[in-house]
Order: C-alpha cells, then structure tokens, then sequence
C-alpha cells in the first residue's frame, strides 16, 4: 500500500489485532510521511480492534466498528467509503489485517462466506485487496480453502535464518518454487 499512497492511489486498512496508531508506526518505517497521506484522506483505518480491546482513543480518519466479529460493519463501510475517496478516485486498495484474527472468532466456513462476500464487494467498488493471515494458525484445506477467493497468493516465511518467499498466481509467475530474499524497510531484493 506503500507503493500506491506515493502514486495518490487511497488505502483502506480493515484492522482486527492492531490499532491505528500500530498500523502507522509500521508505515513510518517504510512511508515517512504517512501523517501528510491521512490529512489528503488518502488513508482510512476501519478499526475492528479498539472497541474489543477497551481502548477508549478517536483517531482522524478512522470508522471504528464493534470488533472482529462485526460482518456487518465490516461490509458496510467498505461499501460506503468515504465519500472524497468514491468521488474523486477509480480505485483504492484495502488491506485486511487479519483474517487469522477473524478466524479465531468463527468458523473458517462462517469466515469464508464472510470472505467471499467482502472480496465481490470491494471488486466492486473498485478495489484491490490484500488479506493478511499468519502462517502456521491453520489447517491446510482452511488455507487452500481461502486461497480459492484469491486471484493470487504471496507466502512468506523463514527457515534457518534465511527468508523465502512464494507467489501463484500472481502475473507472469516463472517458478512455484520457494525463492529466497532479503529486505530493508525500502525494498526487497530477491536473491
């Protein structure tokens, strides 16, 4: 999202186990001016983590809903964005951070007709999405499940100290093979 915020392109981040102010640190580290991105209304957080949590704070640029389970509020605010961001932009981009949070509060079937759902709206409404979940919290046919909604997947994960990383379905993808890479917090250089 890094990436698109520089070109103008608006980021919706759906939170589930981190506040605003968490989400933002991270960027900082990748997007210096991530404060100046918020004032243009180029970033909007729907906050599912606050309320469950008992945090008691009210961020810019935040639409705070009653928790993870929340289907509903979920939905609804990523069908009626901001009205800057539906009228002035083609398309945006969401970030779900993170499904593995939601599952924890349903069933992975509940979950995915959740999923399904959500991923047919925001295509709608002009979006591309990223859905975050954390490696080695599920069962496989959960995972293999959920990839099915997915147009393509980007696994990462670390095995003796070096990372790798996986992509399918994604472009013009030339190995399925787990590919090593090293990072800073501007980019990535596959080795």
């Amino acid at each position: 999202n890094a990436d698109g915020l520089r070109k103008g392109i608006p980021a919706i981040f759906i939170l589930t186990d981190k506040t605003p102010s968490e989400v933002r640190e991270g960027l900082e580290l990748v997007l210096p001016k991530v404060s100046a991105y918020e004032k243009k209304g180029l970033i909007v957080y729907i906050d599912a983590y606050s309320k469950e949590m008992g945090i008691e704070t009210k961020e810019e640029n935040t639409i705070y809903i009653a928790g993870p389970k929340d289907y509903e509020g979920m939905q609804m605010n990523v069908t009626n964005l901001p009205k800057p961001i539906q009228n002035k932009y083609k398309y945006h981009r969401i970030a779900f951070h993170s499904i593995s949070t939601r599952m924890a509060y349903d069933t992975p079937m509940n979950v995915f007709r959740f999923l399904q759902t959500l991923t047919s709206k925001c295509k709608r409404a002009g979006s591309v999405s990223l859905l975050c979940m954390d490696q080695g919290m599920h069962a496989e046919s959960e995972v293999q499940t959920l990839k099915h909604l997915m147009s393509g997947v980007v696994e990462f994960k670390v095995e003796e100290l070096k990372t790798f990383l996986g992509v399918e379905g994604i472009g013009d993808v030339r190995t399925r093979a787990w590919v090593e890479y090293g990072h800073t917090t501007k980019s990535i250089k596959v080795k």
